[in-house]
């Protein structure tokens, strides 16, 4: 069988012109696909170490322990991010918590605001000091790379001057006894559109 040599304005009707069976590859479909939103692996850090953290206004802070990197298959592949963090503080003052991919900080609000972040610390200051809150949020991000991919969770005073405490895992009595907790970061890579088409048969 001969090879046709198509000219530049001509087309190939494939379902006259194909004979055979495409490979099977997918299926025997002749064609790999990776359906989108397939989770193709899942990487995970947690930290439950009680944390005794200061912070100034206007500088951000890593979590200890709350940092994971992922590389993902593909540049068209999203990468899920999940955060979950308990605290606690005692001065008062709060705090806005962030999700950075190396340096770039990711789901940040795009509001009107001077205090955007990419979710909340309030405060839990109170009489007894022994309230722990969570703050919790879920990111979709497009990384756009093949590379290994780091992201962490990060602090930042909301406002005024000095130094601040946060507590990570515990109440900021701090004392004996006190529930203590588990914060985590968890990155999902989640499959994007991306279809292969294999073509291998003589044409007639």
């Amino acid at each position: 069988m001969a090879l046709t040599r198509l000219g530049p304005n001509q087309l190939l009707n494939l379902a006259n012109n194909v004979t055979g069976t495409l490979p099977a590859s997918n299926g025997g479909t002749g064609a790999t696909s990776f359906s989108p939103g397939k989770v193709l692996q899942v990487v995970q850090a947690t930290s439950d170490a009680v944390q005794i953290q200061a912070g100034t206004a206007g500088t951000k802070h890593d979590v200890t322990n709350l940092s994971a990197s992922i590389t993902p298959s593909s540049s068209s592949n999203k990468v899920l991010v999940m955060s979950q963090v308990h605290f606690s503080n005692a001065s008062g003052e709060n705090f806005k918590g962030f999700v950075t991919r190396g340096s770039t900080d990711i789901g940040v609000s795009t509001a009107a605001s001077s205090q955007n972040a990419t979710f909340p610390l309030g405060t839990t200051a109170n009489s007894n000091n022994y309230w722990v809150m969570t703050s919790s949020c879920s990111v979709l991000d497009t990384p756009n790379t093949t590379s290994s991919t780091t992201y962490k969770v990060r602090f930042e005073v909301l406002s005024g001057s000095g130094i601040y405490t946060i507590f990570i895992n515990k109440a900021s009595r701090n004392i004996s006894g006190d529930v203590a907790a588990t914060s985590f970061l968890t990155l999902m890579e989640i499959a994007g559109w991306r279809v292969i088409l294999y073509i291998w048969q003589y044409i007639k």
